[in-house]
This record gives structure tokens, C-alpha cells and sequence, in this order.
């Protein structure tokens, strides 16, 4: 009964062992991980928010940016190097002011190089500002840079190799 009862614990032991290895996340799967974790964050519905959710959602954007980040995209207002915080506060004020958000990413190509990660993809945004709808898509080159055992997100710029 004892020898049983080692063999079963002993299997059940070396399952665990072999499903924890084979489903644990890679550096890849947690990039993309953070693209979702940034998309939900500035995602903002129709449906006005609580200004508890609004607190949660800042704290949230603080810990996916390095703390400087470099944005050299057309159009948006604020172009150059920009510490987390400031970046944090163009989001939430553009959070503020639009009726809704949506952000959807196409086509993620992941480079990991160290702990630097080079994701290239197919951003477009869909805002509604006044009644207005606004629709923008631009291929975007992102840099990650992984602090810990944490990725954030440390540049966007519109991508060399897609720029027309």
C-alpha cells in the first residue's frame, strides 16, 4: 500500500513537473501579454467609468512604461522622449476628453535580443471625440525593454522598414 501510494505521488509529481515546463509562459508570450494588458488599459467603452477604475488604470499604465519612452509617430501631440509619468498623463487626459477608445494590434512580430525586444505591427486606433468618429492605423516599430522579470514598453515609432 505504501509503495502504491509513493508511485502514484512520484507520477503525479513528475506530471505537474512536465506540464509547468511545457506550459509556462516564454518571453514571447509575455510581450504579448503586455500588448493586451495596454490595449485593455486604454481601451475605454461608451459606457461612462467610475473614477475608481480611472485610478486603477493610471497605476496600471505606470507599471508598462520604462521610464523614459521615446514616441516619433505622426499626429500624435506630443513627439520626443517622454518620462512615464508625462506619457501616463497624455493617455489619461486622452482618455478623458474621448467618448471612446479602441485600440486593436495587428500582425505582432516579436524580436527578443537580450533584454531588449523589438515587436513590429499594425496599430489602428478608433476614437470618438464630439459625435466624431476618427479611424488612424499606422505600422509602428516597439521597443520593450525587460526590467526584472518585467517587460514595459520603451519606444513607438512609425516603422522605417513599412514607412512610405
Amino acid at each position: 500500500m505504501k509503495l502504491n501510494f509513493r508511485l502514484c505521488l512520484a507520477i503525479l509529481i513528475f506530471i505537474g513537473g512536465v506540464a509547468w515546463f511545457l506550459l509556462r509562459p516564454n518571453e514571447e508570450g509575455k510581450i504579448r501579454k503586455r500588448f493586451q494588458e495596454l490595449r485593455r488599459t486604454v481601451d475605454k467603452g461608451a459606457v461612462e467609468e467610475q473614477e475608481g477604475h480611472a485610478a486603477v488604470k493610471l497605476l496600471t499604465l505606470n507599471n508598462l512604461f520604462a521610464e523614459q519612452v521615446e514616441i516619433r509617430l505622426p499626429g500624435f501631440p506630443e513627439n520626443g522622449v517622454l518620462s512615464n509619468a508625462e506619457l501616463c498623463s497624455l493617455i489619461m487626459n486622452g482618455r478623458r476628453v474621448c467618448t471612446s477608445i479602441d485600440i486593436f494590434v495587428n500582425g505582432l512580430e516579436i524580436e527578443i535580443d537580450g533584454t531588449t525586444a523589438t515587436c513590429r505591427c499594425s496599430a489602428t486606433a478608433t476614437i470618438q471625440f464630439h459625435g466624431e468618429t476618427y479611424k488612424d492605423r499606422h505600422e509602428v516599430q516597439v521597443g520593450l525593454v525587460k526590467q526584472g522579470r518585467t517587460w514595459r514598453f520603451s519606444s513607438c515609432t512609425q516603422d522605417p522598414l513599412l514607412q512610405k
